[in-house]
Parts: structure tokens; sequence; C-alpha cells
């Protein structure tokens, strides 16, 4: 007899808000400068308070549009669980359980609605918080953390600032700097791969070519995650880079051993993560390639969708285009780097 089919729990209200609360409290304690492991930190309570309000904003202006957009098309789904966590930033973002998505407008409602909604507000938080930035001199003889630029905010700043002369740079102000992580949590969101955000949207204007697109971006994090670290920092890293970058292309030539390639994926990457702590090397691409095992291991391939051939009405084409333009606006090659 086949297995009855899962009954779906939407959730309790008060896990949901306790989490909230928690994220908002740990984003707030990832600004005090007694933590090791946040990314900025000050003493100064009103720029805490500014940039915990920043973060969040975006945070839940993003995962509201999934649920409005998911609620719209009559989809079963639970509120967003948010992620809090003691270091960086303060916060992992968000989740939000649903039962599949079975139509082609639905899921591109879905996929588009979070990012739409989130970078509608990031984007006004990110000319307030640059226009409160200075230009100053980038410290010297001294190790500088260097944000990257992705092409919208590049135009923000050189719109606000002008050009900024060699020797300087744009000191962000707590909101300047809440916008940017925005941008970049638009940008991993949108990738077109798996099930991300990017991945619906790429699942619904053009399904067949979704794995395709799903596996070359995979490859090509793998790629300059494993090997960018060695071309730009130490070549010894290219001894297990090229290791994983092996194990990434015969996984995607066998696809049938999904959980052997994780284990193989995991034990690969903690090689080369070893040999990163053993040479104690500053690390530029290293993000990705922990981005392209969690995109492997959360699995490249999308369900399958009822009626893949029914066409997209105008407006959803256009919505999705769109989307995926702000992913090419939003994305940073090298988002930290350190410069001696």
């Amino acid at each position: 007899m086949p297995k009855p089919r899962r009954q779906f729990k939407p959730g309790r209200p008060a896990t949901h808000l306790l989490l909230y609360m928690a994220t908002v409290f740990s984003v707030f304690l990832a600004t005090h400068p007694s933590n090791p492991f946040a990314f900025f930190g000050t003493l100064n309570c009103i720029d805490r308070f500014a940039f915990t309000c920043a973060i969040m904003g975006i945070l839940t202006a993003h995962e509201l549009g999934h649920y409005i957009a998911g609620r719209l098309n009559g989809i079963e789904l639970t509120l967003p669980y948010f992620i809090p966590v003691p270091f960086a930033f303060g916060t992992m973002g968000a989740v939000i359980r649903m039962k599949q998505i079975n139509k082609k407008n639905a899921l591109l409602d879905v996929g588009a609605a979070g990012p739409l909604a989130g970078i509608a507000v990031a984007l006004p938080l990110a000319l307030v918080g640059i226009a409160l930035s200075e230009v100053q001199l980038i410290p010297v003889n001294q190790p500088s953390l260097m944000l990257g630029d992705s092409l919208l905010f590049k135009a923000l700043v050189t719109l606000i600032h002008g050009d900024i002369p060699e020797g300087q740079d744009l000191f962000l102000h707590p909101i300047g700097l809440a916008a940017w992580f925005g941008f970049l949590i638009t940008a991993l969101n949108l990738m077109p791969a798996g099930q991300l955000d990017g991945g619906h949207i790429v699942k619904a204007l053009s399904h067949r070519h979704h794995l395709l697109i799903s596996r070359t971006i995979f490859m090509m994090l793998s790629i300059w995650g494993a090997m960018g670290d060695a071309l730009l920092v130490n070549p010894w890293l290219a001894v297990t880079g090229l290791c994983y970058i092996v194990g990434a292309i015969t996984l995607i030539a066998t696809p049938r051993f999904d959980k052997v390639g994780r284990k193989l994926l995991l034990t690969l990457f903690l090689a080369h993560l070893g040999l990163v702590m053993f040479l104690a090397a500053d690390t530029v691409s290293f993000p990705w390639l922990l981005w392209s095992l969690l995109l492997y291991s959360f699995r490249l391939e999308h369900p399958a969708i009822q009626d893949p051939e029914a066409p997209l009405s105008r407006e959803r084409s256009l919505a999705g285009c769109m989307t995926m333009g702000i992913f090419f606006l939003t994305f940073m090659p090298l988002p930290i780097s350190i410069v001696y």
C-alpha cells in the first residue's frame, strides 16, 4: 500500500515570533565591539539601532514578499523562520516551508516577490546610508577590510560622492552597510540554480534549461571558490582546490550518487578548509566554495511542475526577466577582501 501523504503543518506563531525577536537581538548583539566574530562593531547605540532596523527591514520585506505571493496563489506555507547567529551580521536570513508549487505562474510569483520586495526596501536605505557615509584615507601599513562593489551599489556611490580619489575609500555608515548586506543577500538568493529564488524563476521561464543552468552555476562556483584563493593568495591552495573541482565534475557526470556525492563533496571541502587553516591564508573566494557545497547539498534539480508548456503571461515574464536583471546588478564576485 502507498504511504499516506504527509500532512502539511503550518507551524506555531509563537515559534516564529520568538525566532524573529531572537534575530533582532542577535543582529544588535553582533554590532558590539566585544563580539570577536562580528563583522561591524560600535558602542554608539544609535548606530547599532539603525543597523539592526535596516537589516531586519530588508529581510522582513523579502520574506513577506514570498509569504504574501504564496497566500495570494493559494499555496500552503508557513510564516518565515528567521535564523539568528552570534557572528558576522547576526543572521543567516530566514526560510519559509511550503508545499510543492505545481503551477508555473505561482512559482514565478513566489520566486520573484521576495527579491523585489527586499530590493525595494534596500534601495532607499542604500541612498540614505551612502549619503551619510564619509570618504576617508585608507590606513597605510595595516590590513584593511574591503567590501566588494556590485554594479548597482557602485553606481549609487558614484552618483552621490562622485569619483573617489586613489588612496581613499568610502567608509560606510551603518545604514549603508546594512543596505550593502541586503544587496548581497538579494544576489545570493537570485542565483539561477537549484531551488533558490533565482532557480524558481528560471524554472518558470525556461523549465527545460533549468538543470543545465543550475549545474553550470554550481561548476562556476566550485571553480572560482576552489581556485580563486590559489590564484590570488597562495598557490599551494591549488592542491586541494583541484581535488574539489575534479570531485564536482565527477558528481555532475554521475548524478545518480547523490548521497555519496554529498559526503564526498563535504570531505573535499573540509580538506580544502584544513589546508587554508594550516597555511593561515587570507581567503577571498572561499565563501563561494561553501555556497557551491550548500547548493549541491540542497539539490541542483527542481521539482517538476504541472503544465510545463503552459505559457506565462507577458507581465510575469517581464517580472521574471527584471528580477534576474537585479541579480546581475547586485552580484559581487569578491564580496569581501583584505588589502595590505
